[in-house]
């Protein structure tokens, strides 16, 4: 989730290079690649991950590998009562759903470092600053939407958002919705928060997976405890017009994700080290639910325009000796799942908006990283490519992907012989096919260890326009 994660989203390794690197010779990470060494494949995973949770320390999910060291990284923020911990991340754009960050705290002032023009964007950008929650609105100037709030995620409309904000009872994080319009000729914008639900209703600490319905009416949530249970308990449904709420699943309840037309949600219920991966579909009201695939190592899917789930695994293999391939599956709502391919060592699947193009990783000397169609064929590996490069995202019209290459930001184009090209500024999101959004911390007292947030409008070319500074930066999001 971006707390939802994310967007979010959202949250893998980036492997290690040739030469050594300072995380590698850390005693925690030592000691922990040690004691878990010779360990089945569940159990080593389950091993690193309470070392990490233990040691407090974000560095020993590395030695998780690139399917399973975000669900590491997970336990380890929840365990955290340190922000600072929380803060050290080693994946590029991550929000991590840290526990400290809704522990009670004292208001920060509002950053004053607010510029009084803001460029031309195609869309509405939303995001938090100092525990306020601003909007840049198609060319108006950022405006503050409200106070004490904390990870925005807008609707598909753009007209409403859910953020988060710590309950005074439990010092844990409450969900509410806020309607806003914002006019041109006014310097503020008209907003009506509400609270929707939080621990109090669902018994349970702490929510994940947070998705919106495409009508912008209804958002889906996982709720679970700390650490080892976070996706793997209950569903619900909440109706953000009229704050009803109904639980639809008491297990299982995974990452949700809508089908187009909102009658579906598919469930991505990720491999843990603790219970395995598995994907199904729900009816969005709750009425039917049909498992599809279970014992899963890894999987990614995807709904095309279609409505059409496409979807990418890798099963669970019954000792660490043995490596399986990756599926790829065409699975529609009506009708058996259809075989598209099987890829000797393939995962990390990344399709882009309109399904017709794919990205992978494979283990393969003319390059990690591969480019294909939608169904897995015809693919080219990129040139450069190895086992530091991660595929980010698609463009939103499919023709590049951004890439993560030794900690450096790369695109890659979907034509033929695709290479790695640098990109001129640290890569957020995407804007349009042509522009996205890059975030840079700019250090203006190193001896106290403070900076600023300058954020920008970045184009393939080179040019950039500069949008905000904020002395903190937390929960873009982002709609066209």
């Amino acid at each position: 989730m971006r707390y939802r994660w994310f967007s979010l989203l959202v949250l893998l390794v980036l492997l290690a290079g040739c030469a050594p690197q300072p995380w590698k010779q850390d005693p925690d990470v030592q000691a922990t690649k040690q004691d878990c060494a010779g360990l089945p494949q569940g159990e080593h995973y389950a091993c690193i991950e309470r070392h990490a949770v233990t040691s407090l320390n974000p560095d020993v999910c590395r030695l998780a590998g690139m399917w399973v060291d975000d669900m590491c990284l997970q336990a380890v923020y929840e365990a955290a009562d340190d922000p600072s911990i929380c803060d050290r991340l080693y994946l590029p754009g991550v929000v991590p759903n840290c526990h400290a960050y809704y522990t009670a705290r004292s208001p920060t002032p509002t950053s004053t470092l607010v510029p009084t023009i803001a460029i031309p964007l195609p869309g509405q950008l939303i995001y938090e600053s100092g525990g306020d929650i601003w909007i840049i609105v198609r060319g108006q100037p950022p405006r503050v939407l409200l106070t004490d709030g904390s990870n925005p995620d807008l609707s598909p409309d753009g007209n409403r958002f859910v953020f988060y904000r710590a309950s005074p009872e439990l010092s844990l994080p409450d969900l509410w919705v806020a309607d806003f319009t914002c006019l041109a000729a006014q310097a503020t914008c008209q907003v009506n928060e509400r609270r929707l639900i939080g621990p109090a209703e669902f018994g349970s600490p702490l929510i994940y997976g947070l998705a919106w319905s495409p009508d912008g009416r209804t958002v889906a949530l996982t709720t679970g405890a700390h650490a080892k249970t976070f996706y793997s308990k209950d569903l619900w449904l909440v109706n953000v017009e009229t704050g009803d709420y109904q639980q639809v699943l008491d297990d299982g309840g995974g990452v949700p994700d809508y089908s187009p037309d909102g009658a579906w949600i598919a469930l991505n219920m990720p491999y843990t080290g603790y219970q395995h991966g598995h994907l199904s579909l729900i009816a969005a009201d709750g009425s039917s639910y049909r498992p599809l695939f279970d014992d899963l190592l890894s999987c990614e899917g995807k709904w095309l325009p279609d409505g059409v789930l496409v979807a990418g695994i890798v099963r669970l293999a019954q000792t660490a000796e043995v490596e399986m391939p990756a599926e790829l599956w065409r699975v529609p709502v009506v009708g058996e799942p259809v075989r598209l391919a099987t890829i000797p060592t393939a995962h990390s699947f990344r399709w882009s908006a309109d399904g017709q193009r794919l990205a992978y990783l494979a283990d393969d000397p003319a390059g990690w990283l591969h480019i294909a169609r939608g169904d897995g064929s015809v693919e080219a590996a990129v040139s450069g490519s190895d086992e530091r490069t991660w595929p980010h995202g698609w463009s939103p019209g499919g023709q590049l992907l951004a890439v993560i290459h030794d900690e450096q930001y790369f695109f890659v184009s979907a034509g033929p012989n695709p290479a790695l090209i640098p990109m001129a500024a640290p890569f957020w999101l995407w804007l349009d096919d042509d522009s996205y959004l890059t975030a840079e911390w700019i250090t203006d007292d190193p001896q106290a260890g403070r900076g600023h947030f300058e954020v920008s409008r970045a184009w393939l070319d080179g040019r950039r326009e500069f949008l905000f500074a904020a002395e903190s930066l937390n929960g873009l999001a982002y709609r066209p």
